[in-house]
Formats: C-alpha cells, sequence, structure tokens
C-alpha cells in the first residue's frame, strides 16, 4: 500500500482537483495505486476467510465488523456493557481487574458477543452475561460465577469465549496460594460438562475439597508446568464417588496436592488431617502422572476401584499414611515405581475388613517403600489402621497381591494380617536403619495367613540373633521363603507358625539363619478323619479296603473316629513332589496301612504292611513324579519282624504280628538267635505251631530248664 504519489498529486501525497483558473492539473488515480488499493481489500476479505464476491458488496463490511476491542477484565469489563457489538472480538487481558497491571495477568482471552445467547448459560467463565453485577458488586466469587442479581434472566446476549479448552483462571482461580480458589476450580468443572480437560496453573488453594460427579468420565486435570495446590482445611482435596465400572478413568497430571500436616513435626504435634489428597470410590481406570501427595491423613485412598495406575515421578510421602486400599472389590490397582517414603504412621495399608470381596491383584514393583516412621516422635504412637508400630506395607484381608519393593528403615517392612494370603513378594530387599534400631522385620499376624511366598528376597542383617522373621499364630501354613538371604528365623519369635524356608540364595552372605528347612511345606492337614469320600476322609472304616481321600493335604491326623479295624489300601489325590505325612492319635482300633510293590501308588519299607496300634506313630512319604507315595521314614520299630524269648518251663510264645487279613497272605519265619544257659539241644529248635489273625504261636521242642532262655527271631514275608 502507498499513498498517491501520480501526476497531480499534492507534496503531501493528497488527491487535488486542480484549478484550470491558474493552470493546477487534478490528480490522476495511476493504475499502479487503484490495484495496490485493489490488492489490499482482496487481501483482507479473503484473509478473513472468505471467498471473493463480485455480487456481494458486504464483504469488505464483514471484515471491519469483526475488529478486535481491547477490554480490562471478565469479571468487571462485561458487566454493564451496552451495545455490544456483534461479531466483533473482545480482547480481555485478565479475569480479575487490576490483572492488567500484573507481572503475569491470567484468565484473559478472546470473546465474541452472540445476541441470541440465553443469559441463563452464564457461568463466569466461558459465557459472561452483561446483566450479572459486576464482581466488585458481589458478595464473592461464587455469586458471580453462578449469576447472582442478574437482572434479565429471561433475556439473550451473551460474551462467549472462542477457546474451546478449559483453564481454572478462565473462572477466576489465583495462579497463587494467597486466596481460595475452590469455588472457581468446581465452576470450571461444572463447566467442562462430564467429560474433558481442564487446565490448572502453577499454584492453587482450596480451602475446600473439590467434587466430581460421579457420573463423570475421562476428566483430565493438568498443568502444563506442575501445579502445587494447598489444601488447607482439613478434609479430602479431590472426591470423587462414581456410580459404576462405566465412569471414572480421569487423570491428574504434574500436580503436587498438599495438606495441612506439617513434614517434620515437633514432638507434642498432633496432625490435623482427616482427609485424603485423592479420595476415590468406584473408580475404574484413573491415572496419576507425575502426581504428589503430601501431608495428609492418607496421600490417597481407593474403595472400590479397579486398574487404576501411577505413572512416571509420582510421590506419598508426609502423610499418616501413603496409600490405602479398601475392601470391597479393590482390585488390579498398579503403583509400580511409586515413591512411598516418610509417612509418620505407614506407607501402604490394604485394609479387606470391608470385604468380601477383598482387596486382590494389587501391585507395588519396583516401588520405593522407606522410612515410614514417626518423626522426632511427632505422631503419636499407632494411628489409622495400625495397632503400635509404623510400617512398610500391611496387608488385611488381602490376597494374591504383588510387591518387588526396596524397603529401609522401618520397624516393620511387611505385617501380613487376618487371613491374608497367597500374597508375593519377589527380590524384595529389606535393609535396617544404620543404627539398626529398626530392623525391617516381617510380621504374621492372626489367625489364617498362610501361602505367602518370598523369593529372592534379601535382608540385610548384622548377625544372626536379631529377629527378623515374627509370628503368633499356629495357623500360619505354608508361607515360604524361597531363595531368600540374611534373614533370622528365631526362636520363639517364629514357633506359633513355622514358615518353610530355604534360605540359601547363591548369593548369601554369611549372617541370616543358615541354609536348611526349618519346617516341611505344609499343604493343609486333617485331624481326625472320618467316613466319607470327600477330601480328608476314608472311605471303608471297618474294612479290609479302606480308601484314605488325601487329595492334596500334607497331613492326616487318624483320630477317634475310627470306629473297627481298618485296612488302607489306597491314598488318593496327593501332588508330585510334595511330603505326606500320616499320623495316629488313637488306639482303640488297629489300622494297617498296606504296601504295594515297586510299581504300586503306596510302597512300604521292604514292601510290607505296617500297622498303627500305638498312639504318636507316624510314617512320612514323598510323593514321586509317577504319583507314587514312597515312605522316607517313621518314628516306630519295624513290625514285620521281631524277637522272643522262651525260658524256663515255658516251651512257646505268642508274639503280635501286623497282620490283619487272612492267614493264608503271609509266611511266618523263625530262628533261634541266642540261648542263656545250657538248654538242652532239643530247645534250640524252634517252629511256628499256630498262626491266627494277628498272632502266631512260637514252640521250641523242649523247655529250657530252669536258669535257662532261648532267644527267637520271628519275621513275616508277604506272599
Amino acid at each position: 500500500m502507498f499513498r498517491i504519489d501520480g501526476p497531480g498529486a499534492t507534496p503531501d501525497n493528497k488527491f487535488s482537483e486542480g484549478d484550470p483558473a491558474n493552470g493546477t492539473r487534478a490528480t490522476v488515480v495511476t493504475d499502479e495505486w487503484l490495484n495496490s488499493v485493489q490488492e489490499e481489500v482482496a487481501q483482507s476479505i479473503e484473509g478473513d476467510g472468505q471467498v471473493l464476491e463480485k455480487s456481494d458488496s458486504t464483504q469488505l463490511s464483514k471484515v471491519f465488523g469483526r475488529r478486535v476491542i481491547r477490554v480490562g477484565s471478565v469479571s468487571e469489563s462485561f458487566s454493564g456493557l451496552t451495545d455490544p457489538i456483534s461479531n466483533a472480538q473482545y480482547s480481555v487481558i485478565a479475569w480479575h481487574a487490576g490483572g492488567a497491571v500484573m507481572a503475569n495477568p491470567v484468565g484473559g482471552g478472546r470473546f465474541v458477543f452472540e445476541s441470541d445467547r440465553p443469559k441463563s448459560d452464564h457461568n463466569g467463565g466461558t459465557v459472561i452475561s452483561p446483566t450479572v453485577p459486576a464482581l466488585s458488586a458481589q458478595l464473592s466469587i461464587s455469586d458471580y460465577l453462578d449469576g447472582v442479581g442478574e437482572t434479565d434472566s429471561t433475556g439473550t446476549g451473551c460474551f462467549v469465549r472462542l477457546e474451546n479448552h478449559i483453564r481454572a483462571v478462565d473462572f477466576g482461580a489465583y495462579n497463587d496460594q494467597s486466596q481460595d480458589s475452590a469455588s472457581q476450580l468446581s465452576a470450571a468443572i461444572a463447566a467442562r460438562g462430564l467429560t474433558g480437560a481442564i487446565e490448572l496453573p502453577t499454584q492453587l488453594r482450596l480451602d475446600s475439597p473439590v467434587t466430581l460427579d460421579p457420573l463423570s468420565k475421562e476428566y483430565r486435570f493438568y498443568s502444563v508446568d506442575h501445579c502445587n495446590i494447598n489444601v488447607t482445611h482439613n478434609g479430602d482435596g479431590f472426591i470423587f464417588d462414581g456410580q459404576n465400572e462405566n465412569y471414572g478413568a480421569h487423570t491428574w497430571e504434574n500436580i503436587t496436592i498438599g495438606g495441612p500436616n506439617i513434614y517434620f513435626p515437633g514432638a507434642t504435634y498432633t496432625p490435623p488431617s482427616t482427609g485424603s489428597g485423592l479420595a476415590l470410590a468406584d473408580c475404574f481406570d484413573c491415572t496419576f502422572i507425575n502426581f504428589k501427595s503430601y501431608g495428609f491423613q492418607y496421600g490417597l485412598t481407593i474403595a472400590r476401584g479397579y486398574n487404576n495406575k501411577c505413572v512416571g515421578d509420582c510421590e506419598f510421602m508426609f502423610n499418616q499414611i501413603g496409600v490405602r486400599l479398601l475392601a470391597p472389590d479393590t482390585n488390579l490397582n498398579d503403583f509400580s515405581g511409586a515413591k512411598i517414603r516418610q509417612n509418620r504412621v505407614g506407607g501402604v495399608l490394604i485394609d479387606g475388613t470391608g470385604g468380601p470381596p477383598y482387596p486382590t491383584g494389587n501391585k507395588f514393583n519396583k516401588a520405593y517403600i522407606d522410612s515410614n516412621i514417626p518423626y522426632n516422635d511427632g505422631y503419636p504412637t499407632g494411628g489409622p489402621g495400625d495397632g503400635s508400630t509404623s510400617f512398610g506395607i500391611k496387608l488385611i484381608r488381602a490376597y494374591s497381591n504383588e510387591v518387588n519393593a526396596y524397603f529401609e528403615n522401618q520397624e516393620y517392612d511387611i505385617i501380613l494380617e487376618d487371613q491374608s494370603s497367597y500374597n508375593d513378594f519377589t527380590k524384595t530387599r529389606h535393609a535396617p536403619s544404620s543404627d539398626f534400631s529398626r530392623l525391617g522385620k516381617i510380621a504374621f499376624k492372626g489367625a489364617g495367613v498362610i501361602c505367602n511366598k518370598f523369593r529372592n528376597a534379601e535382608q540385610i542383617s548384622r548377625n544372626r540373633t536379631d529377629v527378623h522373621i515374627e509370628t503368633d499364630h499356629v495357623d500360619h501354613r505354608n508361607n515360604e521363603f524361597l531363595d531368600c538371604t540374611g534373614f533370622n528365623f528365631i526362636e520363639p519369635a517364629i514357633s506359633a507358625g513355622r514358615p518353610f524356608v530355604r534360605n540359601n540364595a547363591p548369593y548369601a552372605i554369611n549372617n541370616g539363619t543358615p541354609d536348611g528347612t526349618i519346617a516341611l511345606p505344609i499343604y493343609g492337614y486333617r485331624s481326625n478323619p472320618g467316613e466319607g469320600t470327600s477330601r480328608g476322609t476314608i472311605d471303608g472304616i471297618g474294612t479290609a479296603t479302606a480308601t484314605l481321600n488325601a487329595q492334596g493335604l500334607g497331613e492326616i491326623q487318624l483320630g477317634n473316629q475310627i470306629s473297627a479295624a481298618t485296612t488302607i489300601s489306597a491314598i488318593t489325590g496327593l501332588k508330585r513332589h510334595q511330603f505326606f505325612t500320616l499320623w495316629n492319635y488313637q488306639n482303640g482300633f488297629p489300622v494297617t496301612l498296606e504296601s504295594g510293590g515297586p510299581t504300586d501308588i503306596v510302597i512300604l519299607k521292604g514292601y510290607r504292611n505296617v500297622v498303627f496300634n500305638e498312639f504318636g506313630q507316624s510314617i512320612t512319604f514323598w510323593v514321586n513324579g509317577l504319583g507314587r507315595l514312597y515312605e522316607i521314614g517313621r518314628n516306630f520299630e519295624n513290625q514285620n519282624k521281631g524277637t522272643v524269648t522262651i525260658s524256663d518251663a515255658e516251651t512257646s510264645a505268642l508274639p503280635s504280628l501286623p497282620v490283619t487279613e487272612p492267614d493264608y497272605n503271609y509266611k511266618v519265619f523263625v530262628t533261634v538267635s541266642g540261648v542263656s544257659g545250657s538248654p538242652p539241644i532239643e530247645a534250640t529248635r524252634a517252629r511256628v505251631t499256630g498262626r491266627n489273625l494277628g498272632s502266631i504261636q512260637v514252640a521250641l521242642e523242649a523247655a529250657p530248664g530252669a536258669g535257662n532262655s532261648v532267644s527267637v527271631d520271628w519275621e513275616v514275608v508277604r506272599v
């Protein structure tokens, strides 16, 4: 563009009509100037997104109708604005008055006036009614956001924000922690509806909880930098209680939320917080990205939540308890990589007392769980979910959870309590405090804590006398320490419920209980079995063909339900490569255990039957890979052979035999094994003169005579 400079143009490049009287010519309109003007006009129209139309003489006016008008603030400048220009853009510097002179004004943006927009849509952030009194005329920001004082509630005509994303500052949230922004953030959430993203500033203060709609889904709270939220009240920061599994999937990204508790308290300090940084219930598929929660009673609480997970740098610190998972149905949550540190009562509490269903399948892989202890005695002993001591992770009625974590500087690294079972701790590392005042112990508490496994775990121990493992109940069965190192298993701390131990990792250090088995693995036991066909019963009590239904049990104890002499000819349902022990805790009736041959299922020593006829007798088997039970030991003498002594005028004896079946199944051999005195030669010849069920008669050809005796060995052989 340029000013006219053709013939007849004035010295200051303006048009002149000329003066024929004195010879001054009129200005010549040159083709160069007209083309320049044409291109300027055309480019303005096309730059506005319009296509040039020869028949439309209003295109340039449309461009001018959308001109930009600068105003000061959202909350003040629009109120009472008369005769707004439709289609013009209003450029607002900030949301709050005075924001224009701030070093970094926030909440401004671009607006247009829509004459047909209902004024009832006013929300104070994205839709502004000019007939709502300005913020300076309101009692509070929330009143302005709610449209209190609207003078034309049924009318139309509002200023509408052009940006299609929502920021908390667009609704008056302060980008600092000097003033409360809870109502402003709630207004932004309401304006977003039931789904969508909300950008947070670098700082916020919340004097009350922010509650999400139970029907909301896929909210994303994020900060381009990192938002630090200061929660000044004693309750929860964010609350979400979803209606069911179809809702949730929210994200908190690049956010640190801090509660009112002092991080490093004095000796008499009582923490005020009763809430959680995030209090989530019926929540599914939520994600915490670079999320941190400090200074609450609970850094995070999840109840009835599935598949929520941590991503990136997540921390739960300086709370009383870092992470709390509550029954029912709190499953498959993933805290892998999270740092759960310096919480003053405990790191992680998985509490299933509200079940069933109980918490299951939650993961803490490569997590950092350390120094969850009182600071300077600043928190009272005990606290939520804890009886008397601080802990790294505590499971109450929790099942099949996975932990692969680094533990350090805690009195108890792991507490398994009240039926917590089938949990898996793999490659955990347990380091004590530097002064060894906190040893990082593992405790099994209460009944029914069974089948928990520790694999390749390492305890950093200083000696073989510190207690690392505690049990307090006899019903702690089949807990195992496999390929571990450094743990001390000390009596009487483990006397109540002994775990199975293979404390022999290849890199084992000198400290820790030496490699060896503390107790055989127990696959369950059954005492005093009765008649039946189910697990732990005997099918055929009082017969010669009874079946013992072991079905995976590791121990069966015969009791007073044996109501008649019985022969057990089969034991069924045992697992390959397991141990099995059969005890006799009754002496009312003999119980014969029948042996087969080398290729049969039950194989006793010498392939000979055995009779349980005394209280406390036992036999232990190993089940090989073919499912055959091989006797590996018993606690009583061999009943298939023995010795009787015949003396003085006696000529015979009646030893008891391990025979409860017809005598034609057995042969009995007798041999004179020794003499005392000078018996006649006839007295040194022995034979079997009578056979009855359970006994024989051993006789000599002559009595040994006064003062003499003869010893006769006998042996029963099955045929």
